[in-house]
């Protein structure tokens, strides 16, 4: 049986693609439902949270598998420090009841240590390539770009005419 190669935890598109693997996890925890009537959002964790200390300690297990990816990105152990106080603080603040289904509302740990962890993976990635303005597209893109949308404006303009006919 072949040895599976082992994951290169230094390519850059292995840390993109695991950055947003974990971004959406914390979007679910931290973000995911909006509340009808308010710009407020809230998460899977804060659902959870209202189940007095199992919910907190599931949220919490959550949040570590964020600072055990950190650690597999080889993040120093400073930023893991932060983000581990980010999940103390929101694992002691969600125990206490009624005011800590509140603060898991707005505290978002996961959040927090999303971003912090992009912030050092981003020094570590090459700047992405900034996309080409339309001026700088060859000729013949430019060419097939305005056939389009003149055949696209004369079949829409024909359509409404018909419809209105």
């Amino acid at each position: 049986m072949p040895v599976q190669p082992e994951e290169n935890r230094h390519d850059p598109e292995v840390i993109r693609q695991k950055m947003q693997q974990l971004e959406k996890l914390a979007k679910v925890m931290d973000g995911q439902f909006g509340i009808p009537g308010t710009k407020w959002r809230l998460g899977l964790d804060a659902v959870i949270g209202v189940v007095p200390v199992v919910g907190d300690l599931a949220g919490a297990a959550v949040s570590s598998y964020l600072i055990w990816q950190a650690w597999k990105l080889d993040a120093p152990k400073p930023l893991m420090w932060k983000m581990a106080r980010n999940t103390l603080v929101e694992t002691v603040g969600g125990i206490v009841p009624i005011f800590g289904d509140i603060f898991d509302v707005f505290w978002r740990a996961n959040q927090r240590n999303v971003a912090l962890m992009r912030g050092h993976l981003k020094s570590l990635l090459p700047p992405e390539p900034e996309p080409k303005p339309f001026s700088q597209l060859p000729i013949w893109a430019r060419l097939v770009i305005a056939v389009l949308v003149v055949v696209g404006s004369w079949l829409t303009i024909d359509w409404l005419i018909r419809m209105m006919a």
